[in-house]
């Protein structure tokens, strides 16, 4: 493999490193401030490690393997990110229900929603590009990291905005090495960090607009969640 494929499986390694250290030991060390044990938990933390744990293995079969994508993995795929982007809604929903005042918490969830489908599916328009697809699918993989970073954070009961840090570091990161194999950054590079500042503001915006709090409320708590 040439520098940036190492580097693409390394980061997506990393990433599922991130997902595993920041819900399996902050479920460890922190037990108290687990929400209650319901199903849709153990069916959204299902999708969420299945997803992180397959990204390097796709990348692993496109960069080294040079094989062909299948309509089964394909499938697989669509079906993993459909479940996350379902489970997704509906824990931001539970959440909203459970927690007072997390307008700028759902506003955020519901642009990460959005961020990521969009990024999937510009991953399912590359798929004859493997640097464009894999360059896609770890963007699409950071855009949903944050709660882990945060999670990570609590383990060391360090304060849990800083998780915007370290997300902000991941991001220079993929970016200077993009840079160095590439010599340019590349355009969804850049597509994912005008998604997250974009989202980062409005939601900042929106959070405090009456009329979307009043939208919000009737949508999380219409949803049925026990």
């Amino acid at each position: 493999m040439n520098a940036r494929n190492i580097f693409y499986f390394n980061f997506a390694v990393g990433l599922f490193l991130l997902g595993f250290l920041g819900f399996g030991i902050n479920g460890l060390v922190n037990p108290e401030k687990l929400p209650p044990k319901i199903l849709l938990i153990y069916i959204h933390a299902f999708f969420m490690f299945t997803w992180l744990l397959f990204l390097p293995i796709q990348i692993y079969r496109s960069e080294v393997k040079k094989l062909k994508s299948f309509r089964g993995e394909q499938a697989i795929v669509l079906g993993i990110v459909l479940g996350m982007l379902v489970t997704i809604f509906l824990m931001t929903a539970y959440r909203f229900q459970r927690e007072n005042d997390l307008f700028l918490d759902a506003t955020f969830n519901l642009f990460t929603l959005f961020n990521f489908a969009l990024l999937i599916g510009l991953r399912f328009y590359h798929l004859k590009s493997v640097s464009n697809k894999n360059r896609l699918l770890l963007l699409a993989s950071l855009s949903i990291i944050l709660p882990a970073l945060k999670r990570l954070l609590r383990i060391f009961l360090l304060e849990e905005n800083f998780a915007f840090l370290l997300l902000l570091l991941l991001f220079v990161l993929f970016a200077v090495k993009e840079l160095q194999s590439d010599k340019k950054i590349h355009k969804y590079t850049y597509l994912y960090a005008y998604l997250t500042f974009q989202s980062v503001g409005c939601s900042l915006l929106l959070s405090k607009w009456d009329s979307w709090q009043n939208i919000l409320q009737l949508v999380m708590n219409w949803i049925p969640i026990h």
